[in-house]
């Protein structure tokens, strides 16, 4: 087994500041500096500039959710790891797809200081934006069931139903909350060996 990824064997005020604060504070700076231009243009055309920033370390999180605490579970118990890879690359790929379909559709004031033309129909860009946004809520519910999943399984150590991993796959959607609840679960998890998690089950049974 490779060595606990920090956002795993991380505290959770240290996670927060990573998945929260850090990436908040990048949007206030953004928004400092748009404050002297009032073109809402401006607002979207940088949107690609600032959305990945924000968004890799909630995905770096559910990667290593997903791949390496997974490979805690034991052989039996584990389910489709390649749905997940595939489902959380379509979700970062329609990520970006959808920031530049923004971009192309508002223009780019702030980056050449001047309005662009969008090179398609307004309605021609947003249907396929509208597509790539629901493509990346799709997806992004998978991902968090599957997370959801995984965390309920090592932590009870026997398959779970949809309806037994719904309340932390909320969790992970409300991520500013939800990681206070999660966190330390994933902490414990994350330092335990397989014995040592089949314990913790039946002492809590």
């Amino acid at each position: 087994m490779n060595s606990i990824p920090f956002l795993l064997r991380a505290k959770t005020m240290q996670v927060f500041g990573v998945l929260v604060l850090i990436p908040v504070a990048i949007l206030i700076a953004a928004l400092i500096i748009l404050f002297f231009n009032f073109e809402l243009t401006t607002v979207f055309s940088v949107y690609p500039f600032i959305a990945l920033p924000v968004y890799i370390p909630f995905f770096i999180w559910n990667w290593n959710i997903g791949i390496w605490l997974h490979d805690k579970l034991p052989e039996e118990l584990r389910f489709h790891r390649g749905v997940f890879k595939i489902a959380f690359g379509i979700m970062l790929f329609c990520l970006i797809v959808s920031a530049f379909l923004l971009h192309n559709l508002f223009g780019s004031t702030f980056m050449n200081n001047a309005s662009l033309e969008p090179s398609f129909s307004s309605l021609g860009i947003f249907i396929p934006f509208l597509i790539a946004t629901l493509f990346i809520m799709f997806c992004l519910a998978y991902v968090s069931y599957y997370n959801a999943r995984t965390i309920r399984t090592l932590e009870r150590n026997e398959a779970m139903k949809f309806s037994e991993c719904f309340e932390d796959m909320q969790w992970i959607f409300v991520i500013p909350l939800g990681i206070w609840n999660l966190q330390p679960r994933i902490n414990k998890i994350a330092h335990s060996t397989k014995f040592e998690l089949i314990e913790i089950d039946n002492k809590e049974r």
